[in-house]
C-alpha cells in the first residue's frame, strides 16, 4: 500500500476506533450508572447553548430556532 492509502485508512479508523474503545470501556466499567441522570438534566442546556453559539458564530438565526 502506498502512503496515501495508509493515511486515508488511518484517518478513517482512528477517530472512530478511539470513540468505540472509549465507549466500550465506559460501558464495561459501569461509570454511566451514576452519571446518566445528571447528564440527562444537563444535556438539554448544553444543546441549547451550542445552538446559540453556532448561530451567533455563523450569523444564522434559523439555526437557533
Amino acid at each position: 500500500m502506498n502512503s496515501v492509502a495508509i493515511r486515508t485508512l488511518f484517518s478513517f479508523f482512528v477517530p472512530g476506533g478511539l470513540m468505540f474503545a472509549a465507549t466500550w470501556v465506559v460501558l464495561r466499567m459501569g461509570w454511566l450508572e451514576h452519571a446518566l441522570p445528571t447528564a440527562g438534566n444537563i444535556c438539554l442546556y448544553v444543546a441549547a447553548v451550542a445552538g446559540v453559539l453556532f448561530g451567533w458564530r455563523f450569523k444564522r438565526s434559523r439555526l437557533v430556532f
